[in-house]
């Protein structure tokens, strides 16, 4: 049984096998096994899995039938089914653009670099150079991936990147020998179906994902429906509205059920005006109108620069008494302390502008916070410069780094900064913001309503 598997699957699986026992010692790991079982075998998950191999054997079946599968093929296929099909099973959950996911993975399929990919994969080593390979390609992978990231260790990159290059070129070396000097048995017939079959599989995997994500998407807009709404034809009615008048684009379903429960709304033509209000600003944030600095800013341009600064912001929605707001999640600040501070961004305004544009340092480890605080004023400046066109004060530079409370009028904005403590004492929230001191916001929104 053992031959039908190469030197690397063989490696794979004892390297696998070792860490799996290992973690077996730890009672955390243990229930963690425990949990993952149990939630495997929930009815919601269970039956969809089911449902895919019932899939994937009528798949295996129709290519069997147009001969592009052979019974050699099912180690490769229960691979491929362990692997591709399983990992894209369980992560639909955390797909949010799906029609640019499912047509990325139709494309990837038919990219020359697979050719190369199957050709240096075909050829391994023997068990011991591969027993000794994989464990080394694991720790120079987490070595470069945390040197990309933390900016302490990226001195490291240039040498990870030449060992890891090394390897590579050793790789592909002998593949090709191997080619040259044995070019038979890598011709032969089953050469073909290794290459051939798993890519069909994929391509015919990606119908059953798609409408399997559409599933999950509806069961779960009708539950936040029904737990918002308690009149039965109303919860009828909403749901199949919202699905037509969106046309299944869960981010524009998601900000309508947002608006939903911050509105309360208890009639059908409530419920239709809300959605087309979502509708209406969606068309707003594509082609904004301009706005006169002297009444603030438009949201979404902050919200667009913030992005290209690699923050990602929530949609600018309402909160309550027409004040409208936009934040991002928490960033943690890269360090090499355990416990890491973190920064979020904030926007604030009315439905028309923004007035106040808000960073929030949470500093959570002392031994960090001179650096943390860095961060901090070099977002503050990138911000000013962009949304007031001025350079950031010297003095409010130091208040910041001195961690001092102040407010400083500057031309037609009033720049804060504020040190609040956390229970504990030590901990603290440094915030730096700008505001606009006399926003004229009656009359955008006589402008906007005039372009609506």
């Amino acid at each position: 049984m053992i031959e039908i598997f190469n030197s690397r699957e063989i490696a794979f699986g004892i390297w696998v096998s070792i860490f799996f026992i290992i973690s077996l010692f730890e009672k955390k790991n243990r229930k963690s096994y425990q949990n993952i079982i149990t939630s495997f075998f929930n009815r919601k998950i269970i039956i969809p899995f089911i449902l895919m191999i019932l899939y994937v054997i009528v798949s295996i079946y129709f290519l069997e039938k147009i001969n592009l599968w052979q019974e050699n093929q099912i180690k490769n296929s229960i691979i491929w089914f362990a692997s591709s099909a399983s990992i894209t099973f369980f992560r639909l959950n955390d797909i949010k653009n799906p029609e640019k996911y499912f047509s990325t993975a139709l494309k990837d399929n038919f990219k020359i670099i697979i050719v190369l990919e199957f050709i240096i994969s075909f050829y391994t080593f023997g068990l011991i150079t591969e027993l000794i390979l994989l464990p080394i390609l694991l720790l120079l992978g987490i070595l470069k991936a945390k040197a990309e990231i933390q900016k302490e260790n990226q001195e490291l990159l240039p040498t990870i990147n030449f060992i890891l290059g090394i390897i590579t070129l050793i790789t592909i070396v002998f593949t090709f020998y191997k080619l040259y000097t044995s070019f038979y048995s890598f011709k032969q017939n089953t050469t073909f179906y290794d290459f051939i079959s798993p890519i069909c599989l994929t391509i015919l995997i990606i119908p059953f994902h798609y409408f399997l994500y559409k599933y999950i998407l509806l069961e779960t807009v009708y539950t936040r429906i029904k737990l918002t709404f308690k009149n039965k034809n109303l919860i009828k009615y909403s749901f199949i509205k919202s699905l037509i008048f969106f046309r299944f684009n869960q981010s524009k379903i998601n900000r309508w059920l947002f608006k939903v429960n911050m509105k309360q709304l208890k009639t059908k033509k409530e419920i239709s005006n809300s959605m087309r209000e979502i509708k209406e600003r969606i068309l707003i944030e594509k082609n904004p109108p301009k706005i006169c600095k002297t009444d603030g800013w438009s949201p979404f341009s902050i919200i667009t620069y913030l992005e290209k600064l690699g923050i990602k912001m929530g949609n600018y929605k309402e909160s309550h008494n027409d004040e409208w707001y936009s934040c991002s999640n928490y960033i943690t600040i890269e360090s090499k302390e355990i416990i890491k501070s973190n920064i979020a961004f904030y926007i604030e305004g009315n439905s028309s502008i923004a007035s106040e544009i808000k960073i929030v340092l949470n500093v959570n480890n002392l031994n960090s916070e001179k650096s943390d605080i860095d961060v901090l004023i070099r977002y503050a400046q990138k911000i000013t410069k962009f949304s007031t066109k001025l350079d950031l004060q010297d003095k409010i530079i130091t208040k910041l780094k001195k961690k001092l409370n102040s407010k400083t009028e500057i031309d037609l904005y009033s720049f804060k900064t504020q040190k609040d403590y956390y229970l504990n004492g030590k901990n603290y929230e440094l915030k730096f913001s700008i505001k606009i001191t006399k926003p004229n916001l009656r009359r955008i929104e006589l402008k906007i309503s005039e372009s609506i």
